[in-house]
Formats: structure tokens, C-alpha cells, sequence
């Protein structure tokens, strides 16, 4: 039943993504619409392709819980990957990298940085998130992507300790 479920939510979102595609691309159907609206749709057609990526990632969540997950590192555009990742998302991108590819399993990658995008809009300040990605080097030439926001002023800080119980 998932499986059937899945299928059926990724054809509904194509279907509505492709109706959005026709009519963005029709100028004598857009020709009275405002910018704003406009850019809207492009917002909504993004979170639309990012809903079917999800879909098509359900085998890797299955096999990450179950353990049976084969990361598959390969060389990435950089620049591409940020902007798949942050599609329809008000987010602010900065690449401080010296090179264009990168070595890196994009599927994983992908689904770690969509969960801390999501969790940083979400706990972020509801005025105003301020969610940012950068990528850098990091420690012995490895690549390090960074995700902050503008913390919920209305929410417990974090701990140093905290924070390390974490990740032990």
C-alpha cells in the first residue's frame, strides 16, 4: 500500500507541476499576471518537483533504516546541486569553494541537506527564518555544507552540552 500511495502522490504532483509548466510558458496566458503571482507559481512548481524528488527517494529512506544503504560518492557540480536542493525555497546560497565539482553520494547528501533545511525554516524565527547554505572546505581538503538560520527567539537556547549529547 506505501508503494501504491507513493506512485499515486508523485503522478498527482506531476500532473499539477506539468499544468504549472504549460501555463508559465504560454505568454498570452501569463501576459496579465503580476510578477508577484508569477513568482509564486515558480515557487509552487519548485515545491512540486522537490515533493516527486521525495517520492523517488523512498527506496534510499527504506534502505538507510534498514541499514543496507551503499553510498555511491561521485564528482558533482557544486553550483547545480545547491540550486536543486534550495529550489523554491527562500534561501540564501553561498559557495566559498575554489573548484565546480565535488566529490560527494548526492542522494545522501540531498536528503541530509533537505531534512536541515526543512527543520532550520521550521524552528527558525517565525518572522523571518534567514535560513543560509554554505559550502567550504573543510578539515584534510573535505567539503563542508552549512546550514544556519535566525533562531526562534521564543525558544530554549542550546547548550554547549546539550548539543554535544546530540551526537554522542
Amino acid at each position: 500500500a506505501d508503494s501504491i500511495l507513493n506512485h499515486t502522490l508523485k503522478n498527482t504532483m506531476s500532473d499539477a507541476a506539468g499544468q504549472l509548466e504549460i501555463f508559465l510558458a504560454d505568454a498570452d496566458k501569463t501576459a496579465g499576471v503580476d510578477a508577484s503571482t508569477i513568482h509564486n507559481l515558480k515557487m509552487a512548481l519548485a515545491s512540486l518537483r522537490r515533493g516527486m524528488k521525495s517520492c523517488r527517494n523512498r527506496q534510499t529512506y527504506i534502505s538507510l533504516v534498514s541499514g543496507s544503504y551503499i553510498s555511491a560518492p561521485r564528482l558533482v557540480d557544486v553550483h547545480h546541486f545547491l540550486s536543486e536542493v534550495t529550489m523554491g525555497r527562500a534561501i540564501e546560497v553561498e559557495n566559498q569553494l575554489d573548484v565546480d565539482e565535488v566529490q560527494l553520494d548526492l542522494v545522501l547528501l540531498d536528503l541530509i541537506l533537505d531534512n536541515a533545511i526543512a527543520n532550520a525554516t521550521k524552528h527558525g524565527d517565525p518572522r523571518g527564518p534567514n535560513v543560509r547554505i554554505i559550502a567550504k572546505g573543510g578539515s584534510n581538503g573535505s567539503t563542508v555544507f552549512q546550514v544556519t538560520n535566525l533562531a526562534d527567539p521564543n525558544s530554549e537556547k542550546l547548550s554547549a552540552a546539550f548539543v554535544l549529547t546530540m551526537f554522542s
